[in-house]
């Protein structure tokens, strides 16, 4: 093998840091989290490790926000995908069509997916209900081959700041 290297993503806040793991598609730098990455947790809400604990519901809804709206953008991609390959098809064909439910986007159907989708997150409240930060829209890689429980956010400075207070504020509803 020949002699290379390799950059490593590194994302801190103060003295509070984690190293995820991450991967490049087309030239954009997404960066691995899940939801029970501790150093991940404590970085994004700025609380000591042992408080954790106590935050960690607020990082766990900002998580499962980022997964569902991962999931509709995906359906929606999928949906659209499957609409132009059934106008491929023409009036004529003899495949027979019938009303159905949306399709739930799978890894199977990675083939008719574009590799990463734009969500929208929430506005984020802080304690007293005020915004400290509006709607934010990312882009997360629609496929993970790694996990399926993890999420690839891309490497940009809005979305870690989003993150941060997302992770120390509540999600508007």
């Amino acid at each position: 093998m020949p002699i290379g290297f390799d950059f490593k993503v590194c994302i801190t806040n103060g003295e509070h840091g984690f190293s995820p793991e991450s991967r490049q598609i087309n030239n954009v730098t997404f960066f691995l989290w899940w939801k029970w990455d501790r150093k991940a947790a404590v970085t994004f809400s700025e609380v000591m490790v042992s408080s954790i604990a106590q935050e960690a519901d607020k990082v766990v809804a900002v998580y499962t926000k980022l997964r569902n709206q991962k999931q509709i953008a995906c359906d929606e991609a999928l949906a659209m995908a499957l609409q132009d390959e059934s106008d491929a098809e023409g009036p004529g064909s003899s495949k027979k069509r019938r009303k159905s439910s949306p399709k739930r986007a799978r890894d199977t159907d990675s083939h008719l997916l574009p590799e990463f989708v734009a969500v929208t997150m929430p506005a984020v409240l802080d304690s007293n209900g005020e915004e400290v930060h509006g709607p934010h829209v990312m882009n997360l890689a629609t496929l993970n081959p790694s996990s399926k429980n993890k999420i690839e956010i891309e490497l940009k400075m809005q979305n870690l700041v989003y993150l941060n207070a997302a992770c120390k504020g509540t999600l508007k509803s």
